[in-house]
């Protein structure tokens, strides 16, 4: 009986295949764009105010990514959609060796004279020995540098002391794989958002040579941004990673007593700014004024930032917290815009959103201290408690911290708030969006502490405005 009942099966399936295949593309995307809208906003906007992780992108469903096996024709229609909001993974296989004394015996003994060495290998020995010899002067072209990159097929590299090779974010691997694909299939202009996942920890700059390293990230930049005009990027990184990658500091030997494995930074732009005038490439011949240096902070002419650091709570636990400096990374940016907006060409932050769970109140002073010249801005948006069903405030992430002094530090960091402003003296339209109204048991301490900002107005429940 089964053999019978098996050919009607597969005509009622051909049957179904050729009534959805005689629809046309554009009666195809439509269908399919009822199912992306069923998604929503993408996870990394949707968890944007979470804790950080590297998980930032991830899914339990992806419809569209599905429907996109089914077969080409459908994978064609749906390329443009699934690429809108895309993700590159640095490879954590980018290392480099830094010259040394130590490196060229090592080379000397264990590759030198070895059979199957890549052309790299021997190029990277013989830049080695001049290098060190003297004969090679300092030059900021990448191949005189005292650092080369070790390439995927150079297998006595690969295998040399860890201590000799470092990870350096680059566009080598992941990066330039991704900008071919994109390329290749004429998708690059239907990218709006992307999120550059860094997953591996910068080292001590002591042993790595910061300009080096700036060169690449700058490289870095200068790829992705020549390649793709996306209105919003995403960059998840561990602190001394996110440093390098936005070209700040951590200003800190202490980072270790706050245990924060990721960071977030985002900025975005209207759609409206995205025209060809604002490449790095031709924005930088064709104003005189532009920054030098090109940085993802003036890269394209952003008008929104959000940075979310985590959870500040394990410093808490330590004796005298308050003595020690969390990264200050995201003051070394604003400081760096600050300063650029004093270039015509320059547009300016108009809103920013601050994430950070329980920080010091001295920090959030420092943090907005860029911000009070900056006259562009018009919104500034702050989320310092964890959310009802976080677990921050439970007893074994909570260890030996005092929960008194969570609360204690967030409404100094809310003083410290109601300092600047008055500093900076926003105009009529600006707004102070306050996402801790949402503990009810903070609503009248918050007022006491915002109430403080004279004539200031309470809106919609949690939005303050100036008079």
């Amino acid at each position: 009986m089964a053999t019978l009942e098996h050919p009607a099966v597969s005509n009622e399936e051909e049957k179904k295949k050729k009534t959805c295949d005689s629809l046309p593309d554009e009666l195809l995307l439509q269908v399919f764009s009822h199912l992306e809208l069923s998604e929503g906003s993408p996870p990394s906007m949707r968890k944007f105010d979470q804790e950080p992780s590297f998980h930032l992108t991830s899914a339990p469903e992806t419809p569209l990514k599905d429907l996109s096996t089914v077969c080409q024709r459908w994978r064609r229609i749906l390329l443009p959609q699934l690429f809108e909001y895309s993700r590159i993974k640095l490879s954590s296989c980018s290392e480099w060796l830094v010259f040394s004394e130590d490196l060229l015996r090592y080379c000397r003994h264990h590759i030198n004279g070895r059979p199957g060495r890549t052309e790299n290998e021997d190029d990277i020995i013989r830049s080695l020995e001049l290098f060190l010899d003297g004969s090679v002067p300092f030059s900021p072209d990448r191949n005189a540098l005292p650092i080369r990159l070790i390439r995927q097929n150079d297998s006595y590299m690969r295998k040399s002391p860890k201590h000799f090779r470092k990870w350096i974010p680059c566009t080598d691997g992941t990066v330039s794989d991704f900008l071919s694909f994109v390329a290749q299939k004429d998708i690059s202009k239907y990218v709006k958002s992307l999120v550059v996942l860094a997953g591996t920890a910068m080292e001590d700059f002591s042993e790595i040579p910061y300009n080096c390293a700036a060169r690449e990230v700058e490289n870095l930049w200068r790829t992705v941004f020549g390649a793709l005009k996306p209105e919003r990027v995403v960059v998840v990184a561990p602190p001394a990673t996110m440093a390098l990658l936005a070209e700040s500091r951590m200003a800190t030997t202490q980072a270790w007593a706050f245990e924060m494995p990721y960071h977030y930074l985002e900025f975005s732009k209207p759609r409206i700014l995205d025209n060809p005038a604002n490449s790095p490439d031709s924005g930088r011949r064709k104003s005189p004024s532009s920054p030098y240096h090109l940085c993802l902070h003036n890269c394209l002419n952003w008008t929104h930032l959000s940075y979310n650091e985590g959870s500040s709570v394990p410093a808490y636990a330590l004796y005298e917290y308050f003595n020690y400096a969390p990264p200050q990374i995201l003051y070394h940016i604003l400081l760096w815009i600050s300063k650029e907006l004093q270039t015509p060409s320059r547009v300016g932050l108009e809103s920013l959103k601050l994430v950070s769970i329980f920080p010091f109140g001295r920090h959030v002073g420092d943090m907005l201290g860029p911000l009070t010249s900056m006259k562009t801005l018009k919104s500034l948006e702050l989320k310092l408690s964890p959310d009802k069903d976080s677990d921050v405030l439970d007893d074994n992430r909570m260890g030996k911290a005092d929960r008194n002094d969570c609360w204690q530090e967030l409404n100094r960091s809310y003083s410290a708030v109601v300092s600047f402003l008055r500093k900076m003296r926003p105009e009529t339209g600006f707004e102070l969006k306050v996402q801790d109204y949402t503990w009810e048991t903070l609503e009248q301490e918050l007022d006491r502490i915002l109430g403080q900002l004279a004539n200031w107005r309470k809106e919609s429940g949690k939005i303050w405005t100036p008079p």
